[in-house]
């Protein structure tokens, strides 16, 4: 099976037989994979909203360019029927808890 984000990569056209991800699935490893990978991503006490959004942004216009978006527009489910990427995070949407925890919703 092949994830974006994950093992995307690995695919060739001489595989015979393909399975992708679920669409949730996809969308949820990008900001996963990218949250468990980067020591840059704050967490823990030290977890602040902001800088979350900051890292994730700088995620999804570099190593992840392609995999991952970022808005920060008013948007709706109609707005991403042509987007290529596998997951958009919606910072309009998002809610910051308190500074140790934020929900991200993405597309």
């Amino acid at each position: 099976m092949f994830v974006m984000g994950i093992n995307h990569e690995k695919y060739v056209n001489s595989l015979k037989i393909v399975s992708n991800a679920s669409c949730t699935i996809n969308c949820l490893v990008a900001l996963a994979k990218y949250d468990g990978h980067r020591s840059d991503l704050p967490s823990g006490e030290s977890c602040k909203y902001n800088d979350t959004k900051k890292v994730v942004k700088q995620a999804s216009e570099g190593p992840l360019k392609s995999i991952l978006g970022y808005t920060e527009n008013l948007a709706v489910s109609c707005n991403f029927t042509s987007d290529t990427h596998s997951s958009t995070l919606d910072t309009v949407v998002c809610i910051a808890l308190n500074n140790h925890f934020a929900k991200l919703i993405s597309w």
